[in-house]
């Protein structure tokens, strides 16, 4: 038991110093005097409370003693520390009062000459000398310009008559003025150029002109002019879209062609009715009936233009050299 007594005390110690301190301040003051710590400790369980000068433990406890103020330690090395870092550079002080103005020096050497001056105003003209005497007459100087045309003289006599001269090539023949033929009616459908079906019903009048060439050509002109009203389907020009039926409008155009020559043409022949392009060419140039739809023209130029009545409905133009606008809904 005394083995085991040793710790049990010093860890009540810690216990009673930590956990009875109203206790315990109050007899350390009183022990204060004595510079001695008195407790009593339970030797059933290890407890222990810290007792007065003057006071007894009870039955069961051991009293415990320990010096309040502990042996002198001896005396600590006294080191010095390094040097801490420079500290920053304070601020400027304010500017000092003006010192007082020295000396006089001495006299500089002379300067350098300076630069001449400008040039002064030109002064009066002086009164005029007198007059030199004569001199020599001067060479002849160069001709004058040519003066103005005189007036025309009168009309001389006639002179005699003068040779016959000699008869002079023939020229080449005139180009005749051109022969126009129609009005002629007519009515067609007109082919759309999205899909090639037709987008409306033409009625129109044509007339033809015909101009004949020295070189025994024909210059033919077909004049179309007319109304139309559209079919439900494609628009006749592209960007391609719907078309509704019944949007009406005016148009006009033309072809422009040349009958090789020599061509025979008999412009006192007459025309069925509605004259078409083909049945112009079989009646005047003795042409084929499909001369005209077989190439026999070559080529050749067109232009038409159609604009609907109502604004919203646009414009189209088809053309030999391209199609622009397009007749919408």
């Amino acid at each position: 038991m005394k083995t085991n007594f040793r710790p049990l005390i010093l860890i009540g110690v810690l216990v009673a110093v930590t956990f009875s301190l109203t206790a315990g301040a109050a007899n350390t003051t009183v022990n204060a005097k004595q510079k001695v710590v008195r407790a009593c400790v339970t030797k059933k369980n290890g407890n222990i409370h810290i007792i007065g000068a003057k006071a007894r433990c009870k039955r069961g406890q051991k009293l415990l003693t320990w010096n309040q103020v502990g042996v002198k330690g001896p005396s600590g090395q006294s080191v010095v520390g390094n040097p801490g870092p420079q500290g920053p550079a304070g601020p400027t002080g304010a500017t000092g009062a003006a010192g007082a103005t020295g000396a006089a020096g001495a006299t500089g050497a002379a300067g350098a000459t300076g630069a001449t001056g400008a040039k002064g105003d030109t002064g009066t003209t002086g009164p005029a000398g007198p007059t030199g005497a004569k001199g020599d007459t001067g060479t002849t100087g160069p001709a004058g310009p040519t003066g103005a045309k005189g007036d025309t003289g009168t009309t001389g006599p006639a002179g005699p008559a003068g040779a016959k001269g000699d008869t002079g090539t023939t020229g080449p023949s005139g180009i005749s003025s051109p022969l126009v033929f129609g009005p002629y009616s007519s009515s067609s459908t007109d082919s759309s150029e999205c899909g090639g079906g037709d987008w409306a019903n033409d009625t129109y009048t044509r007339m033809y002109t015909v101009t004949p060439q020295s070189d025994g050509s024909f210059d033919v002109t077909e004049l179309y002019r007319g109304t139309f009203v559209t079919l439900a389907g494609d628009t006749p020009g592209k960007p391609c879209g719907t078309l509704a039926a019944g949007i009406t409008g005016t148009f006009y155009g033309n072809y422009a062609l040349t009958v090789p020559g020599p061509a025979d043409f008999n412009f006192t022949a007459s025309c069925p009715a509605g004259c078409t392009t083909n049945q112009f060419f079989n009646t005047f140039f003795a042409k084929s009936t499909t001369w005209f739809d077989d190439g026999g023209a070559g080529n050749y130029a067109w232009q038409f233009h159609y604009k609907s009545d109502t604004p919203s409905g646009g414009s189209w133009d088809n053309t030999d050299h391209g199609n622009t606008g397009n007749i919408t809904s």
